[in-house]
């Protein structure tokens, strides 16, 4: 939550700007997430990523209500085009089926990591 606390104190100042930092800054503090994603836009494409619910919160449809309202927001910001990455073999790939997305190119990753 650390990490995600100056994201969203920077998004309640977009979105209420009459509150002052301070107020924001307490209200993230009593702030539990149970839920994130990331959301980039830019050019008409949208990409949706790193979707993310905490287990014990899982089956209760906050994934599915969060990729929702990331292509709400994307589409209010312009975009007519969606993606996202996935892997193949794990078990997100038929949940995004189920939410309309649908298999496109197969990218392959090479990684080279330093010899010892």
């Amino acid at each position: 939550m650390a990490q995600l606390r100056p994201s969203l104190i920077a998004d309640w100042q977009a979105a209420y700007p009459e509150d002052t930092e301070e107020r924001l800054i307490q209200l993230a503090e009593r702030t539990t997430l149970y839920e994130r994603g990331e959301l980039y836009v830019r050019d008409g494409i949208a990409q949706f990523e790193n979707v993310v619910v905490r287990p014990q919160w899982r089956g209760r449809g906050l994934g599915r209500r969060l990729v929702v309202e990331a292509l709400h927001r994307s589409a209010q910001a312009g975009a007519d085009i969606w993606f996202l990455i996935a892997e193949a073999t794990d078990w997100p790939l038929g949940w995004y089926e189920r939410l309309g997305y649908r298999a496109g190119s197969v990218v392959h990753v090479y990684q080279r990591t330093p010899s010892k």
